[in-house]
């Protein structure tokens, strides 16, 4: 081989080298969001489920003789029609990426979303009296910075 050829063939290598280092294993430490961004983006989705909620009640309280109590069944058909916007939060954050090393976290404070949302739905009267079934989601979420995701 001569001497251009060597040169030639040792740039090529180079050049492959210097490819490959920079593709590949390096995507899971740059793809990840910071917990800022997480917690930003999950705020963002909390606060948008929670104005509809907050519509679903205006909606009724708009349709109802405020000088009567809300029938019980009514009360209880509310707490139903807001539970949907409540129940979209833990998917919605199941499809954000969670911060590197964060991920347990993330799934244990989506696992109790879901959880309460069970609990709410399988005893709406409950809702009336406490908000005692989203304690478990609440604690985390809110160490967690996911203030607007706290009931």
């Amino acid at each position: 081989m001569s001497k251009g050829n060597v040169v030639a063939f040792l740039g090529a290598v180079m050049a492959l080298a210097l490819l490959a280092a920079g593709c590949g294993g390096g995507d899971d430490t740059t793809s990840s969001m910071t917990k800022a961004q997480f917690v930003k983006q999950a705020n963002a989705i909390c606060k948008v489920q929670n104005q509809k909620r907050g519509e679903a009640i205006k909606k009724v309280i708009a349709s109802h003789d405020p000088k009567k109590l809300l029938p019980q069944k009514d009360r209880e058909e509310l707490v139903l029609d807001t539970l949907p916007a409540y129940a979209a939060v833990p998917k919605q954050l199941g499809t954000l990426e969670a911060p590197a090393g964060d991920q347990e976290k993330v799934d244990a404070i989506i696992k109790a979303m879901e959880e309460a949302a069970k609990d709410v739905e399988a005893n709406p009267a409950g809702a009336l009296t406490s908000t005692k079934q989203f304690l478990k989601a609440d604690e985390p979420s809110s160490q967690y910075g996911l203030t607007d995701c706290v009931v």
